[in-house]
């Protein structure tokens, strides 16, 4: 999924060069409210701290393994079209006891704001997060882990699940998903005390709100990782399992982003830029405001 800011930026940079102290005209004046609106929403995106880690979109569609630095051992990984928005690519994974990495970093006594979106169509065992590991391999291998249980018998339900040291279980049940939904997520890792926070919703280009938070059984909101370090995190992780399961899965991820602060940032970093209430002039506001200049030039 792409940002819709690029187009906004451009439309405001045109008439940037404008200036009121100078204006002659009311059209002149007109520009140069439009440019210090742009401006204004060109402050705004600067304060997002978002980095984009991937999206997939600029990738050729197909075996994942060797693009962009990602490495698939042992599964299936693969970059293909969103199976809702055909213009938008994902990463798309089968559950085959296989992994899938990517560099990426948090240095050690730092925490960071992670964001992706995930969907699942079939149930699998499927574990995301990061890794100190260099070549990743092993659930052990992660530090924050999030992902799907593996169905049983006794427990059917598609249960979304974060491993958690600081409990006497390896996992803690969180809450259960639907198939054919993409989930936002906001993963806030604490590479300090190795503990992890989770925030989650199915707003198309929503935020996170704090009722979006999610909590164990006990309430508990903070969660330690699987595997304590003392290293960088360093990899992107994901870890399939087949195991019992009665089908591969199909398991996809896309946009993944990663705060470059220390901030607890739950902005949605693919969605549009909000427009300020003054921004009315781009609408009916600027149509009324050209019409009395081109009366006023007239008369």
């Amino acid at each position: 999924m792409k940002s819709r800011l690029s187009g906004t930026l451009h439309t405001c940079l045109i008439p940037a060069f404008h200036s009121y102290s100078t204006a002659k005209t009311w059209h002149a004046r007109i520009l140069s409210n439009m440019a210090g609106l742009c401006a204004g929403l060109m402050v705004v995106s600067a304060q997002a701290a978002f980095q984009a880690v991937d999206n997939f979109d600029d990738l050729a569609l197909g075996d994942i393994n060797g693009q962009n630095g990602w490495v698939v051992k042992l599964t299936s990984g693969e970059v293909a079209v969103d199976p809702v928005a055909g213009s938008n690519q994902a990463l798309k994974v089968s559950t085959e006891s296989g992994t899938v990495n990517k560099p990426l970093n948090v240095a050690q006594d730092t925490t960071r704001m992670l964001f992706l979106r995930l969907r699942f169509e079939e149930h699998g065992r499927y574990s995301f997060g990061l890794s100190p590991a260099t070549n990743p391999d092993e659930f052990i291998d992660f530090g924050p882990e999030s992902g799907l249980a593996e169905a049983t018998a006794s427990d059917p339900n598609d249960d979304f699940r974060v491993a958690n040291s600081l409990t006497t279980g390896i996992y803690d049940i969180l809450d259960t998903l639907a198939p054919d939904t993409w989930y936002n997520t906001w993963i806030s890792v604490n590479n300090t005390s190795d503990t992890y926070e989770l925030w989650m919703n199915s707003d198309p280009g929503g935020d996170a709100q704090a009722s979006d938070q999610m909590a164990n059984d006990a309430a508990e909101t903070l969660f330690g990782f699987r595997t304590a370090t003392s290293n960088d995190l360093i990899n992107f992780f994901i870890k399939t399992g087949g195991g019992n399961s009665p089908v591969d899965g199909q398991f996809y991820i896309d946009d993944i982003y990663l705060e470059d602060t220390d901030d607890i940032n739950l902005n949605n970093p693919v969605s549009a830029v909000p427009i300020p209430a003054a921004a009315w002039l781009f609408g009916s506001g600027l149509l009324g405001l050209i019409g009395i200049a081109r009366r006023r030039k007239s008369a």
